[in-house]
């Protein structure tokens, strides 16, 4: 099913992560936006993405995947596609029909059509700010609040601005990278993307992650 395929888009393992936040503590890991760099790196032959079927479009994608949790090294010799290449057409695809969310509006976002998250193809926010409520190893941190949503808790203290989703800003990536350099400088140790539920933004957020491992500083210094 097309929902199952698109989870191969999200984070594989939330344990493996709680342990890597425990080893930057540690002093045992590199910082994640050192190790990110590696994902926007160059791993296949020049390719127009967008004329290839969804199928061989997500064998590229597990076959950067497994290199990159292998630390393999990236092979840049005559590459043109990264491996955040490959994921941002897999979302952009798996908005046509939309199957982001386990609702499966089935909408065609990336022609403006909304579904019961409310947005298009455009990601939207409503705030950003350093924040020190979080883990030790986290602050201070970056978190930036998306529009829109795929739940309706009744317990959620943002639900103005994610339930209508007019109420945020579009997400231009060359725009936002610049604020993220700012709060870099700042003192930020990571980029923390919230929601509502951000998944339904992730077209958006995987545009913003290129503009940011391109040109931010925060990823020049690790």
């Amino acid at each position: 099913h097309p929902f199952f395929s698109m989870l191969r888009l999200r984070r594989q393992n939330a344990k493996a992560m709680l342990d890597y936040f425990e080893q930057l503590r540690l002093g045992q890991a590199r910082p994640y936006f050192q190790k990110a760099k590696s994902f926007c790196h160059a791993r296949f032959a020049a390719a127009d993405l967008t004329e290839l079927p969804t199928a061989a479009v997500c064998d590229l994608h597990d076959e950067g995947v497994d290199a990159l949790l292998k630390g393999e090294a990236c092979n840049d010799s005559g590459g043109a596609v990264s491996l955040l290449d490959v994921k941002t057409e897999l979302c952009r695809r798996y908005l046509a029909p939309c199957v982001l969310c386990p609702r499966l509006c089935s909408v065609d976002r990336n022609k403006g059509e909304r579904g019961y998250c409310g947005l298009t193809a455009e990601a939207r926010w409503f705030k950003e700010a350093l924040l020190w409520a979080e883990e030790s190893p986290l602050v201070p941190s970056h978190e930036v609040f998306l529009t829109g949503c795929d739940f309706r808790c009744v317990y959620c203290y943002s639900w103005r601005e994610i339930d209508n989703v007019e109420l945020g800003r579009p997400l231009h990536a060359a725009e936002f990278a610049e604020i993220i350099e700012r709060r870099h400088a700042e003192g930020a140790n990571n980029l923390n993307l919230l929601g509502g539920e951000p998944t339904v933004n992730l077209l958006g957020i995987l545009q913003l992650l290129k503009e940011v491992l391109r040109f931010s500083s925060a990823v020049a210094d690790g």
